[in-house]
């Protein structure tokens, strides 16, 4: 498991802005410049042009939070307390799982990320041919000294470039 420095807790624009987004995608990328890694949060709206506004845009509030891996793999694992790792994974607004994770946030709170790689493996899914591996991501809430877990999202697939939590 890793953990980032302590960020700073969300502002009431983040707040708004992971409650009105259209999409909220989550991020996690090791710098090949070797400064290290970064784990964020990018809440996106995409209103639509209209007669009114021609202009309308796609705008993105990018929010820094702490991150945790933990590996579940058997065979070529990533190392320990290493940062060598990239994740992805988007939800949509019209997620309910993500609604209700959304209306529980408030301003002050730390978020981190929870990456778990291959938590959801079954033996089924190691002995198939491909091999199809399940990766989860969790949010966590640090409220005061209460910690809120949320699901964010699962994914099942191949070790390939779709898979949520890859080898950097």
């Amino acid at each position: 498991m890793l953990d980032t420095i302590q960020t700073t807790g969300l502002n009431a624009i983040q707040v708004a802005a992971l409650r009105k987004a259209d999409r909220v995608a989550f991020f996690h990328r090791d710098k090949p410049d070797a400064t290290g890694e970064t784990s964020y949060i990018d809440a996106i709206k995409s209103p639509s042009p209209t007669e009114n506004d021609p202009f309308a845009r796609e705008v993105c509030v990018i929010i820094p939070v702490e991150f945790r891996l933990t590996d579940y793999t058997r065979g070529e694992k990533i190392p320990y307390g290493s940062d060598a790792f990239n994740a992805f994974e988007m939800v949509y607004s019209y997620s309910d799982e993500w609604k209700t994770t959304a209306s529980f946030l408030r301003a002050g709170d730390k978020l981190c990320l929870h990456w778990q790689r291959s938590a959801w493996n079954t033996q089924a899914m190691e002995n198939a041919s491909p091999t199809f591996y399940g990766d989860k991501l969790a949010l966590l809430v640090t409220r005061g000294e209460k910690v809120l877990t949320f699901h964010v999202d699962t994914s099942i697939c191949e070790d390939n470039s779709a898979r949520m939590i890859r080898r950097a």
